[in-house]
């Protein structure tokens, strides 16, 4: 019988869940380069004064999905 502590002792597995989780982290770092240029056409197709702190906004989202990744390659 298999338990918990057996399935994540093993590096195999840990291996597997820690290449997952980077996969995750760069799709979501795409993700949020995507925003980036969907926010700054929003800005430029309708204009308010509200641009600037989107795109401010959008910019500190995909840092902080940058950084994100960065930890996650670290720990490996």
């Amino acid at each position: 019988m298999i338990t918990g502590s057996d399935i994540t002792s093993s590096p195999g597995v840990m291996l597997t869940f820690k290449i997952a989780f980077i996969s995750f982290a760069a799709f979501y770092f795409i993700f949020s380069l995507i925003i980036i240029r969907q926010v700054s056409l929003m800005a430029e197709t309708v204009r308010t004064q509200f641009g600037k702190v989107l795109k401010f906004l959008s910019l500190v989202f995909a840092l902080a999905s940058l950084g994100i990744l960065i930890y996650f390659v670290m720990k490996l």
